[in-house]
């Protein structure tokens, strides 16, 4: 089952900044409303074939191309009202009329992966004028990796059955991106105690749980219904620190349960 997972336009531009790909392998379906970019690695050699860029709902594309040379890295994505704007680190622009349907999927291309194993993000519009922006697993790990979390500014609201967490790039100040996991049901932290800030390693999202681990010897796990969506957005302003109660037979309740499916998987 694959989960969905959220992010907004500043997640997306992370994923494609300086990524490159060849202007004469974009293809414009007129018929089908869509466009198609194979991105490739950071050093431009290629071959263009890490990531799929797709959007759809597109009437026109028009190309701005000062440079000429065949090759470019992204820049940025901008959103307009109709319009989707690919803005390139050399003088190559290509704009795309859209439609009020208009999606963005960016997919990780392999060959061993299922298409229909794939989880996704989306953007979560927050102007209006943002379309819906899809991509997978491969994604979110791309967006989190190397970003720094305070195990204890983790935040479980119970009754919403929800977890945040806030992300950032600076030791002591973890207020730039916030990680939500919704449908959760039990939470259950590994590792040593009073680390302080942790660095993320991995994040691993199965059918039933998504689990982080940082790079000290702390792990935490969510366990997740099928109703889970996992929510990545860009913070404009300070994060609010919740009070986290915990029940203490609920910690201990948890920690052995933890060991328990520990044991069963070795």
């Amino acid at each position: 089952m694959s989960r969905e997972i959220l992010t907004d336009t500043a997640g997306l531009e992370s994923l494609v900044h300086d990524r490159w790909f060849n202007l004469d392998d974009v293809v414009f379906d007129p018929e089908r409303k869509e466009i198609s970019l194979y991105l490739g690695d950071y050093d431009g050699r290629g071959p263009y074939d890490k990531k799929l860029l797709r959007i759809t709902d597109v009437m026109n594309v028009a190309i701005d191309d000062k440079a000429r040379i065949g090759t470019y890295d992204i820049n940025r994505i901008e959103f307009a009202s109709g319009t989707v704007r690919i803005i390139c680190n050399v003088p190559l622009n290509l704009i795309l009329t859209t439609g009020e349907k208009c999606i963005v999927y960016l997919t990780e291309l392999s060959a061993t992966m299922d298409q229909s194993d794939q989880s996704r993000v989306q953007v979560i519009p927050g102007s209006g004028m943002e379309p819906i922006i899809h991509t997978d697993a491969a994604g979110l790990v791309d967006m989190t990796r190397e970003m720094w979390f305070d195990p204890s500014r983790l935040n479980f609201d119970r009754q919403k059955q929800e977890v945040s967490v806030p992300l950032g790039y600076r030791k002591r100040r973890h207020d730039q991106t916030l990680l939500t996991v919704t449908d959760v049901s039990d939470v259950v932290i590994s590792g040593r105690a009073n680390v302080g800030p942790c660095q993320v390693r991995d994040v691993e999202v199965t059918d039933a749980s998504v689990r982080i681990t940082s790079s000290v010897p702390l792990e935490i796990v969510l366990t997740t219904g099928d109703g889970c969506s996992i929510y990545l957005t860009d913070l404009h302003g300070p994060y609010k620190v919740w009070s986290i109660e915990i029940d203490p037979g609920e910690a201990i309740s948890s920690f052995l349960r933890f060991l328990r499916l520990k044991r069963r998987s070795q």
